[in-house]
């Protein structure tokens, strides 16, 4: 064990600190994410489906 004390550090405060806000940055707001399985559809069952988008489709030549 050493018998000196040990001494605080204090570190000199050289500059501020400013906080900068751009004008022309316009705030986004929450974003829908893309990756994976994307954004919860909130469609009904029969129009979201490929199953449903077939039968719409014989549906429309009949």
């Amino acid at each position: 064990m050493s018998k000196r004390q040990s001494q605080p550090v204090i570190m000199p405060k050289q500059e501020s600190n400013i906080i900068v806000i751009k004008v022309g940055k316009v705030a986004m707001g929450h974003q829908s994410h893309i990756t994976g399985t994307g954004v919860h559809d909130n469609r009904p069952k029969r129009t979201r489906t490929r199953q449903a988008q077939r039968s719409a489709w014989q549906n429309d030549l009949t």
